[in-house]
C-alpha cells in the first residue's frame, strides 16, 4: 500500500513539475512577443563593458547637519 503511494506521490511531483515548466515557458515567450510588438526593450539587455561606475558622492558634516538640522 505504501508502495503505490510512494510512486503516486513521485508521479505526481513530477507531472506538477512538467506543467509548471511548460506553463513558465509559454508566458515567457507571450512576454517576449509582447515587448518586441511594443519596442520595449528588455530588462538586462547589455553588455558589462556598457556599464559605467559613479562613485557616490561625498557630503561633508556640516552639509549633514544642515540638510538634517
Amino acid at each position: 500500500m505504501t508502495a503505490i503511494i510512494a510512486s503516486v506521490t513521485i508521479i505526481g511531483a513530477i507531472l506538477a513539475a512538467v506543467l509548471i515548466f511548460f506553463l513558465r515557458r509559454r508566458i515567457m515567450q507571450r512576454v517576449r512577443k509582447r515587448e518586441k510588438a511594443e519596442g520595449i526593450p528588455r530588462k538586462y539587455n547589455f553588455e558589462v563593458s556598457q556599464l559605467e561606475l559613479q562613485e557616490p558622492p561625498l557630503y561633508t558634516y556640516d552639509m549633514l547637519r544642515n540638510a538634517t538640522n
